[in-house]
């Protein structure tokens, strides 16, 4: 079973939440910030990312808007595989998925 891939959007009462990618768009619901009805008004594509450059390693966090999150799974996955130090960086950078979506609901008029 693959992990369910989760992006952030951002709402009419430009608030951020991050939900699964695969959302449905239109539906109002209750912002997790303001407690409002709100909806889906764009795809927020910058995230922090904890990943690690070691020969095939595949590690990689995507963390959201937290960089303290990313620096904590960059060090837990030094704890585990202590022989990559110098290789695992933190970084504010384009989710490459969140992206596609984002393109894929405006070539849809949904956005």
């Amino acid at each position: 079973m693959r992990a369910k891939k989760f992006i952030i959007y951002v709402t009419k009462c430009e608030h951020t939440t991050r939900l699964p990618i695969d959302v449905q768009l239109g539906h109002p619901f209750s912002c997790l910030v303001c407690h409002k009805p709100t909806t889906i008004t764009d795809i927020h594509t910058f995230e922090w990312h904890a990943k690690c450059n070691y020969r095939r390693c595949h590690f990689g966090a995507w963390t959201g808007l937290s960089q303290d999150l990313a620096e904590q799974a960059a060090t837990r996955h030094l704890r585990n595989a202590a022989n990559h130090d110098g290789q695992v960086m933190t970084e504010y950078v384009q989710n490459p998925e969140a992206v596609k979506r984002l393109d894929q609901l405006k070539r849809s008029h949904l956005l």
